[in-house]
């Protein structure tokens, strides 16, 4: 089939439609999605509506697409959801304005003072020394 593609964006709103014939089916949707999954979608021969996010909801959103990606990732390990999840820290990265060099300082710094998660080392109590000074007393 031939479309034709028309991308317009009118009040932050994104129409990306590929004219066709077809049926009225609609899902609705309230997420944060990939940049050019609206044109994707219209490649598949759909009408996509979207918008921008506004500067006061992206963090918002940000947080809940890392914890479907998290998810996803979770559910299915493979390096495509590994990938998903490394993108939107990126996004989260720019939005919080630091850069790659700041973050890898911070990383850098927090693994030589506290180490890193690679041995898989289980924290399972905290005991103050006061307290285990008073247990041997009260157990002579």
């Amino acid at each position: 089939m031939v479309y034709r593609k028309e991308k317009r964006v009118i009040d932050k709103y994104i129409f990306v439609k590929l004219t066709r014939l077809g049926g009225q089916n609609m899902t609705k949707y309230h997420k944060l999605v990939r940049d050019l999954i609206p044109e994707v979608v219209a490649e598949e021969g759909q009408i996509a509506r979207a918008r921008f996010a506004r500067p006061e909801e992206l963090r918002g959103l940000l947080f809940a697409k890392l914890r479907e990606e998290i998810d996803e990732l979770e559910e299915e390990p493979s390096v495509e959801e590994l990938a998903d999840v490394y993108e939107v820290l990126e996004a989260l990265r720019e939005h919080h304005d630091y850069s790659d060099e700041d973050v890898a300082k911070a990383r850098e710094k927090k693994k030589v003072e506290r180490g890193g998660f690679r041995q898989g080392v289980i924290l399972e109590s905290v005991r103050d020394e006061e307290d285990s000074a008073d247990d041997q007393e009260d157990k002579s």
